[in-house]
Order: structure tokens, then C-alpha cells, then sequence
């Protein structure tokens, strides 16, 4: 214990000095030092045993080191309540503030609370050029800051004009920050339309039903931007709501981009998506050379296969059958056999490409299904391939289902 202090008391939760030995608070140098130190550690203590004590009493009433370090102190520590108590209650040395406000913006991610009360107790005047606020301004951004970017932008510590500010929007959209957006979309220099509308495009893409429906409230938004990729990124992640909404804006070409939202959608499963866009005569199921059906058949959407298959403009044997055969090297036997029924689809094509890879990969159901729909025209091949592969169990499976003469003689020579 320092020989200035009788004794330093923790009594029900508050931080007693006693008896200062003929110090006096006003008194200046080396003892006035002394007993700064003292108050700083006896703070330090009391947090360390979770005692509630407002530190405003004990805060010397000059600028010196331990009222900068005690500030500092207070700021990484996340402790807002006792800043506000010191700035509001004492005559604090701009200089001090600034120390503090500069290990704030530092520290911003872990404690944002703390930079509100510094920033209120200073001149803005008296700020230090050291305070970066653009670098503040965009952590807050990122990091959903609501009441430190209201207050950056309120108090015009920063000219929310150029480019870099209207990514603010774009970042907070992303993000999914509705109350920021709200607030940015106040401040008319700011442009939501940034960069091709990247903003409505971020928000589409990530769900957020309720920022996509304000920034199209916004006149200066156009959903249509960048060939109407807000709305294929709504297609794509499944945003069914959202896609609603686009829809309804006379300005939404949903066939833009090449029917890249119906591509998205039926490449994703997502048939509600696919219901709804096939509503509008724009759209064009089979754009890209068929690639919705030959994406469903590949990822096994059945439902999407199956509701393509009732547009006539939709063709199953586009490039070559390839739907088929992504759903061949994927097993889906359910859309095989869809697929197959349709008088199109050419199962032989590519020197019967969909049967040899169908036994070298060991399915015997699509096997037996593809056997079935040629009529074991190419029966012969087949058992050789599967006698080749050693797979005893396609060997069989191949010989029992024979129907024709050659067919049959054969099995009498197996068997």
C-alpha cells in the first residue's frame, strides 16, 4: 500500500479513498501524480473484483498521462457507461479525448459503444486530423454500427459524397443492414444505383425481402440494370418472394440475360421458381440449347424434368441427348424412364453411349431400362461389355431379360 493512502476500501460494491495524507486535489506535480496513479490502480482493482463504481470521482481534473491511459483503458475494456460518466462530469483536455478517440477507431470492431461518448464530449473543431473516420465509417458499414454511422453522418465528421460512400449502401445491403440502408437512402448524395444497381443485386441474391422492396421504392433503382441480373440471382439462391416482387416491376425483363433465371432455377431445383417464371410468355425454357432440362436431368429434378417436358418449345434430345445421359451417369432410373418415353430422345445415340456407360458404371436398373426401350437390339454388345468388366451380376441381369431369337439362343448356351 503507498504510504499517501491510509487505506483503500471496497465497501458494498463502491470504491472509498479515505484519508489523503495533506494532499489536496488542486495541488499540482509530483504528488498530484502520485495520487492519479493511486486512483487508477484502485479502478483497475474494482473491475477485477465486479464492483459497480462510477470512476468519474476519482478522475484527476487536468490532462496528464494517467487521464489518457485511464480513458484508453476504458476503451478497451468496452466500458461506454464510465467514459460517458468522466466526459460528462469533468473537464477533460481535448488532447486526452483525442488520444482515446484514435485507440477507439483502432478497436472499433471489438468496442463501437465507446467512440459515441468521446466524440460527444469534444469540439468537433478540436478533433485530431489523426481521427480517420472514412476508415471508421467503413467498419461500421461492415460491421452493421447502426448508432456510429447515424451519429458520423449526422454530426458531419465525413462528406458522404464520393463513390467510396455510396458502397456504403452496397456493403449494407449485402449484408443485410435494413435499418442502415433506411438511414443511407436519407442522405440524397449518396446513389443506391451505384455500380450497376450492385446494391439490389446483393441484396436479391442474399435474401433480404425487405431492403430488395425499399431500394425499389427508390426512383433512381432499376431492377432491370446489368440484364436483369437481380433477378437471376433471386432465381438462383431460391428467393421465391423476391422473385415475386421483380416480377410485379413493369421494368423486369424475366428472359434477360439469356432466360439466365430460368437456367438458375432449374439448375438449383428450385421448381417453385421455375412455376412461376414459365407464367410469363417471355420466358424461354429452352434457351441456351436446352439447358434447364439437360441441368435438371444432370442434378436428379425430377418435378423440374417433368414440368419442362410440358413446354413444347422445350426439347429432351437437345445436344445430342445429353439430358439423358447426365441422367444415366447419375442413376436417376426416375427420370431415365421419363425421359425415354418421349419419341425424341434418341437412347442409341453416340454409338449407344448412354448403355456402355450405364454397364461400366454397374446400373443395372438403367441398364435393364435402356435394354428394354432398344429391344435388346444391342443385347450382344452388352454382354460382352459386362463379361469384359468381370460384373457377374450385370452378366446376369443382362442375359435374363433377352427377348429375341438371337437372344434366346444364346441364354441356352449360358445356361
Amino acid at each position: 500500500m503507498n504510504s499517501l493512502v491510509q487505506e483503500i476500501h471496497l465497501i458494498s460494491g463502491y470504491l472509498t479513498i479515505l484519508e489523503y495524507h495533506n494532499l489536496r486535489i488542486a495541488s499540482r506535480g509530483f504528488n498530484l501524480d502520485k495520487v492519479a496513479r493511486i486512483r487508477f490502480a484502485a479502478y483497475k482493482e474494482s473491475l477485477e473484483q465486479q464492483q459497480n463504481v462510477d470512476i468519474s470521482r476519482y478522475v484527476i481534473l487536468i490532462y496528464d498521462e494517467i487521464t489518457i491511459d485511464m480513458l484508453v483503458y476504458l476503451v478497451r475494456a468496452g466500458d461506454s457507461t464510465q467514459i460517458t460518466n468522466i466526459v460528462e462530469k469533468n473537464k477533460i483536455h481535448p488532447d486526452t479525448i483525442n488520444e482515446a478517440l484514435i485507440v477507439a477507431i483502432d478497436n472499433v470492431k471489438s468496442s463501437p459503444c465507446t467512440i459515441i461518448p468521446l466524440l460527444k464530449g469534444i469540439n468537433k473543431a478540436l478533433i485530431s486530423p489523426n481521427a480517420d473516420f472514412t476508415v471508421l465509417f467503413k467498419v461500421s458499414i461492415h460491421n452493421g454500427f447502426l448508432k456510429l454511422i447515424g451519429l458520423l453522418i449526422d454530426g458531419e465528421y465525413l462528406e458522404v459524397t464520393d463513390d467510396f460512400h455510396s458502397d456504403a449502401i452496397l456493403i449494407a445491403s449485402l449484408n443485410g443492414y435494413f435499418e442502415i440502408v433506411e438511414l443511407l437512402l436519407t442522405k440524397t448524395t449518396l446513389d443506391p444505383s451505384a455500380r450497376s444497381n450492385l446494391a439490389l443485386q446483393h441484396a436479391c441474391e442474399n435474401g433480404h425481402f425487405n431492403i430488395v422492396k425499399l431500394l425499389l421504392a427508390d426512383s433512381r433503382v432499376d431492377p432491370n440494370d446489368a440484364d436483369g441480373m437481380a433477378l437471376s440471382y433471386a432465381a438462383e439462391k431460391g428467393h421465391l418472394q423476391i422473385c415475386s416482387l421483380l416480377l410485379k416491376d413493369h421494368r423486369v425483363d424475366p428472359s434477360g440475360n439469356q432466360n439466365s433465371a430460368i437456367c438458375y432455377a432449374s439448375r438449383y431445383g428450385h421448381l417453385d421458381i421455375v412455376q412461376l417464371l414459365l407464367k410469363d410468355p417471355r420466358v424461354d425454357p429452352s434457351a441456351h440449347q436446352n439447358y434447364s432440362i439437360i441441368r435438371a436431368s444432370e442434378f436428379g429434378y425430377f418435378d423440374i424434368v417433368r414440368l419442362l417436358l410440358t413446354d413444347k418449345r422445350v426439347d429432351p434430345s437437345a445436344e445430342r441427348s445429353s439430358a439423358l445421359k447426365c441422367a444415366v451417369i447419375n442413376g436417376y432410373i426416375d427420370i431415365v424412364q421419363l425421359l425415354l418415353a418421349d419419341s425424341r430422345v434418341n437412347s442409341k445415340i453416340d454409338d449407344n453411349f448412354c448403355l456402355k456407360v450405364s454397364i461400366d458404371l454397374g446400373n443395372i436398373e438403367v441398364t435393364n431400362l435402356l435394354l428394354k426401350h432398344q429391344q435388346c437390339s444391342d443385347g450382344i454388345r452388352a454382354l460382352k461389355r459386362a463379361y469384359n468388366n468381370c460384373d457377374w451380376e450385370m452378366f446376369k441381369s443382362v442375359v435374363s431379360i433377352g427377348t429375341n431369337k438371337t437372344w434366346k439362343s444364346i441364354r441356352k448356351y449360358i445356361f
